[in-house]
């Protein structure tokens, strides 16, 4: 059967174009191609990140080995960290942050499961509530708790009016280290709920009810079963509140007025006191303060990855 003439003309005209065309792109395409293939959408993200934070940590490590910031080479920034003051105020800082690390991530982890058991309107107006409490921090979070549990605070004189118990000063004060770990618990106990409830969320019910056929009680299950998957994922979040705790920095202030001896206080009166002014050795606490942050950060993004292949 013989083709006509006109639509053989045509394929061919098409197919001559089509490859002038593929041609003419493959000339001009490979740097086009790469443009387009780029994330663009993220390039503000990156110039954020470049411009507020490697920067500053650039600027950060550059002064911590300069004499006040500014003057020739030095290592004495990094060897003052071990004098007396110093060494205390970052041993402080490191003992308070564990110490609400572990009853924040105790008590968070049962709200979470508490929450988890609730449905409907109930788990929404929950988790509304933890989250507006996990941002509540800073100067506001000491304005407040001194307004409720300061020495003529709101539940301060109740209890006294009522009872006539006088919290202060022999029973409790609000401005010591009591008083600024019930504060800080109250950021991290919402920030551990935040964080713990999607991995027991994702705590496969089917685990629990096929323990139960072969006769295991719910204690059992949750000792080899439920308390080992979770391990991980309770001490990824515990070390994101370690880190949180380290870093915190205006709630203390504002609670204590810089009497409280914490390494973020310290890095403060470096910049800004009128005694002890070296932005050099600022630096350089500020540079360790990141420096254990970061390994915080880090073990916790290990241990999460480590959780993936069972909550799934």
């Amino acid at each position: 059967m013989a083709i006509p003439t006109e639509l053989t003309a045509d394929a061919l005209a098409r197919v001559d174009d089509a490859g002038l065309a593929s041609s003419t792109s493959a000339r001009v395409s490979p740097w086009r191609t790469r443009l387009g293939s780029l994330p663009w959408p993220i390039v503000p993200f990156l110039i954020f990140c470049f411009v507020l934070e490697i920067v500053p940590v650039t600027i950060l490590i550059r002064d911590s080995f300069r004499e006040l910031g500014m003057g020739a080479f030095t290592l004495r920034n990094y060897a003052a960290l071990a004098e007396p003051l110093y060494w205390h105020s970052l041993r402080n800082s490191v003992l308070l942050s564990a110490g609400t690390a572990l009853l924040g991530a105790f008590w968070g982890a049962l709200v979470a499961a508490a929450i988890v058991r609730e449905r409907g309107r109930a788990q929404r107006w929950l988790m509304g509530l933890v989250a507006t409490t996990s941002n509540f921090s800073g100067i506001p979070l000491a304005l407040a708790f001194i307004a409720v549990l300061g020495a003529s605070g709101f539940i301060t004189l109740l209890v006294r009016t009522l009872f006539g118990f006088r919290l202060y000063p022999q029973n409790f004060t609000l401005y010591s280290w009591t008083g600024l770990t019930l504060v800080y618990l109250y950021f991290q106990i919402p920030l551990m709920v935040l964080l713990f409830l999607p991995a027991i969320a994702r705590l496969k019910p089917q685990w629990q009810e096929a323990a139960a056929m072969l006769g295991a009680s719910s204690w059992v299950f949750w000792r080899r079963v439920g308390l080992p998957v979770m391990a991980a994922p309770f001490t990824a979040a515990l070390a994101l509140l370690f880190a949180n705790a380290l870093g915190a920095y205006a709630t203390a202030w504002g609670l204590s007025g810089g009497k409280l001896s914490l390494f973020t206080i310290q890095i403060a009166f470096e910049v800004n006191g009128d005694v002890s002014f070296d932005p050099g050795k600022a630096s350089a606490m500020s540079l360790t303060l990141a420096l254990l942050m970061a390994v915080s950060i880090l073990v916790a993004q290990l241990l999460a990855r480590r959780t993936q292949r069972w909550l799934v």
